[in-house]
């Protein structure tokens, strides 16, 4: 029974830790698609990025789909390098786990 209770605990943390995640993100001023494009992007390149990335559908329906993509361990693509984001995190484990290492 207490691990049961400490599974939901965990489980229900993960969620809320997740929720709270995607709604800061989206509460960053200015829009994400004109970030990526730049300023000077012209109006269809920006449609193109905003359809790519969801932006263009309504927060709920982003939502789901986040929570979604977040089940299936689908943690979306690096803007920075295109890759997707659980290979960049997988090549930053191994010095992660040093430094906390070294940190205890």
């Amino acid at each position: 029974m207490r691990t049961l209770r400490r599974i939901l605990a965990s489980v229900a943390t993960l969620f809320a830790a997740a929720t709270l995640i995607f709604f800061l993100m989206r509460m960053i001023p200015g829009d994400p698609a004109t970030a990526i494009a730049g300023e000077h992007a012209d109006p269809a390149a920006i449609a193109a990025i905003r359809a790519r990335w969801s932006l263009d559908r309504p927060l709920p329906v982003q939502y789901a789909a986040f929570l979604a993509n977040l089940l299936r361990g689908n943690l979306g693509e690096s803007i920075g390098s295109g890759r997707p984001v659980a290979h960049e995190i997988l090549d930053r484990f191994g010095a992660t786990a040093e430094l906390a290492g070294s940190a205890m």
